[in-house]
């Protein structure tokens, strides 16, 4: 899948559109070190400069079932791919995968190498 690097201001105007129409995302964390890699449904919660952004799994964070992960953002990069941009599939493969991920992801690396794949529909 190609991705387009975004700026931080586009990548700041697509979480922040994330946040306030509420859209479920996957969630694909992978440490750089590999001690980590997991997946997680759910939303986000809050995008901060101290934080970063803040994915949980409840539309209404901190409910006892609540799961969340943090990503710092500073110094980080950010690429958006759709899945125009799915090249090397077959038209069939795009939309299974669309279906089964979303239809778009942001990709953010942070300078220790840790990434963060978000999938989504817009």
């Amino acid at each position: 899948m190609d991705k387009k690097q975004l700026s931080i201001l586009e990548a700041q105007d697509l979480l922040t559109k994330l946040f306030d129409e509420q859209i479920p995302v996957i969630a694909h964390f992978i440490c750089a070190a590999h001690l980590a890699d997991f997946r997680m449904r759910g939303f986000l919660n809050s995008i901060t400069r101290e934080l970063g952004v803040v994915i949980s799994t409840e539309r209404v964070p901190n409910k006892p079932t609540d799961v969340c992960l943090t990503f710092p953002l500073g110094g980080c990069e950010f690429f958006f791919a759709d899945q125009r941009e799915m090249h090397g599939l077959l038209h069939e493969e795009r939309q299974r995968s669309a279906g089964r991920f979303g239809s778009c992801s942001l990709v953010i690396i942070a300078g220790t190498r840790d990434k963060l794949s978000l999938f989504f529909d817009l």
